[in-house]
């Protein structure tokens, strides 16, 4: 993808699809490493996992703080994680990575108190799920 710092030069960016979500996500070194940190530096590995992201308030380095994404962690991890990297001319970046929600379950339903999917959606579509810190925060696939 062009590089808006330098024009003319060509930038590698990590894209992230979701499923049932046309456009890609274009993840930052911060999201990329800690995607890797929950499910591993192969990319195809990552094929089928949730990730939470939530909106986060950034510092920017001109002293602004806007609002980022950020992953929070995903339901398919069964404990902490903190992922560490060190960025170019910068200290080291760490980040506490949480299981969220819950992890998917194949085994029938039992519960028939609350139906399956919410009214008006139609069967067999994707729920978001919000986590039960924050409601900023939602899982995608």
């Amino acid at each position: 993808m062009p590089d808006i710092k330098n024009p003319g030069k060509e930038t590698v960016k990590g894209i992230v699809y979701f499923r049932d979500i046309e456009p890609g996500w274009v993840a930052n070194r911060t999201n990329v490493e800690c995607i890797k940190a929950m499910f591993g530096k192969e990319t195809n590995d990552w094929i089928g996992k949730r990730v939470t992201l939530c909106a986060e308030a950034i510092k920017m380095p001109n002293g602004a703080t806007e609002t980022g994404i950020r992953g929070k962690g995903s339901p398919d991890i069964d404990r902490e994680i903190v992922a560490e990297w060190k960025p170019a001319r910068k200290a080291k970046q760490t980040r506490r990575l949480v299981p969220t929600g819950r992890r998917a379950d194949t085994t029938p339903r039992t519960d028939t108190t609350k139906p399956p999917s919410a009214p008006g959606r139609r069967r067999g579509a994707r729920t978001r799920r919000s986590s039960p810190t924050s409601s900023a925060c939602r899982c995608w696939t």
